[in-house]
């Protein structure tokens, strides 16, 4: 079967897109319908069906939810760096990460958790551990940990492997290099265990009701991924990060995003960063 014979009407896109839109909270626009078309063609071919109407049909069925999985995986953009946009991660060693040092010489320290929400092959994730491991000197007598999560479970891979190519280590320094990754295979870095011990990955549909959390979060990141998502969709989603974090707890949100529109209860503290109110 040619990929390229296969065509999608406006009728199966409509479709298509409002399950994902269901599933996973993604608003799929008109002018990406061809970019649609030739990711899912590709999973056409693996199942053996000849049309996208008889894949939705193939996708509703209890017995193939292993395949929404993939359709997911098929359709995310997973565009990500080390350190991407900087200003957060300076903000991290400049307030909160000194605020930790002084509620941990203070005996209040407690359990430090970090949830990164849309952690894509694992930069993030790795930068943020980077971060505190470099300037949270006493991180290693704490009960510290981040949560990297996403949809698609590709990239989930890639990030619990934590293997880079030369290409994608851009925004990290020699000494950074030196100190949290060694040699792999085909010269690869990875990522030391003496960082990883610190990372758990799982797989987060952020449209889920309930979040697998048993502690409150210190901190969350969640950037780049609201654009995606209709206004409604946003204001509930922020509300749930509102009722995991902390008292006092931040939201980290993308360069581009920001919450004007919607309904919340945090507190502004600089462009696409915001605060729960200590109680």
């Amino acid at each position: 079967m040619d990929l390229l014979e296969v065509e999608l009407t406006d009728s199966e896109f409509r479709n298509l897109s409002s399950l994902i839109h269901e599933r996973c909270g993604i608003n799929i626009q008109e002018h990406k319908k061809s970019l649609i078309k030739g990711r899912l063609a590709k999973r056409l071919k693996v199942l053996g069906l000849k049309k996208f109407k008889e894949y939705y049909e193939y996708i509703l069925k209890p017995a193939n939810s292993e395949e929404l999985v993939q359709m997911i995986d098929a359709v995310s953009t997973n565009v990500t760096h080390f350190f991407r946009e900087q200003a957060h991660f300076d903000f991290l060693r400049d307030y909160i990460i000194p605020d930790m040092i002084k509620r941990s010489k203070e005996g209040q320290a407690g359990k430090l958790r970090v949830w990164c929400a849309a952690s894509s092959s694992g930069e993030e994730p790795y930068s943020l551990a980077m971060t505190f491991l470099e300037h949270f000197n006493g991180i290693q007598g704490e009960d510290f940990m981040i949560l990297g999560s996403d949809i698609s479970t590709r990239v989930l891979k890639a990030a619990q492997d934590g293997v880079y190519t030369e290409d994608k280590l851009g925004g990290v320094s020699k000494s950074q290099r030196l100190k949290y990754f060694e040699n792999g295979s085909q010269g690869q870095s990875k990522v030391k265990d003496s960082v990883k011990k610190y990372l758990v990955f799982k797989r987060i549909n952020l449209m889920d009701n309930e979040f697998p959390f048993r502690n409150p979060l210190d901190v969350i990141f969640c950037r780049n991924v609201m654009i995606y998502f209709d206004k409604s969709t946003q204001q509930t989603l922020v509300q749930k990060f509102h009722n995991h974090l902390k008292p006092g707890g931040y939201l980290f949100l993308g360069h581009s995003e920001g919450l004007t529109g919607v309904k919340h209860k945090f507190s502004y503290v600089q462009p696409s960063v915001y605060r729960k109110d200590a109680s």
